[in-house]
């Protein structure tokens, strides 16, 4: 091999080296399947969700959730379930709760947390004995994950906190009317563990 061709067999490592060190997922809270248990958010009273993170990339990650969801019985209706469909994008915001669980710190670490923002869009199908609808929801939240490291499998368990308007033909609707007078705003929390 003459020395021009070494030259360039060491520039083609090198770039794929430093393709690969640029590539890497930077969050250590990562995983491929979760159970959620969700209130007041794209299902409108609460839902158990399966969800699945099926893209990752090297800040962020891409999620779709499906599940069932139980209505309590109104005024003059009967009981109802719901089946929320959901995507979303999560991107990690650096350094945010950083100083606040160093103290939980340990070396090397058992205990991590990282927070994202998640925002995305949904569609919820609401089944009562005789209606049926369908609500369409974005929303956008904030999602902090802690990572359990501890052998032989880690574990992630996140909550995340978010506004959902609901889209209809008036366009974005933040809160609606109850019979009753009061208001409904569209938000809701949600709580989840990897599998």
């Amino acid at each position: 091999m003459n020395p021009a061709q070494k030259k360039y067999l060491l520039f083609l490592v090198l770039i794929v080296g430093t393709h690969e060190v640029c590539g890497q997922i930077m969050y250590r809270s990562r995983y491929n399947s979760a159970i959620m248990a969700e209130g007041f958010g794209i299902s409108p009273i609460m839902s158990i969700n399966y969800e699945n993170a099926f893209i990752r990339n090297k800040k962020s990650f891409y999620t779709g959730r499906i599940g069932v969801g139980y209505l309590p019985a109104k005024r003059n209706s009967p009981r109802g379930v719901s089946i929320p469909v959901q995507m979303s994008y999560n991107f990690m915001l650096p350094k945010v709760l950083k100083d606040l669980v160093r103290p939980l710190n340990t070396f090397p670490p058992r205990l991590k947390f990282e927070t994202f923002i998640e925002t995305g869009a949904g569609y919820s199908r609401v089944i009562y004995k005789e209606d049926n609808r369908g609500y369409a929801n974005l929303f956008l939240g904030i999602r902090p994950q802690l990572l359990i490291d501890i052998p032989p499998k880690p574990t992630v368990i996140f909550a995340r906190i978010s506004i959902n308007p609901r889209v209809n033909r008036k366009g974005l609707v933040f809160y609606e009317r109850t019979d009753g007078g009061g208001q409904n705003f569209f938000g809701g929390f949600a709580l989840g563990v990897s599998i």
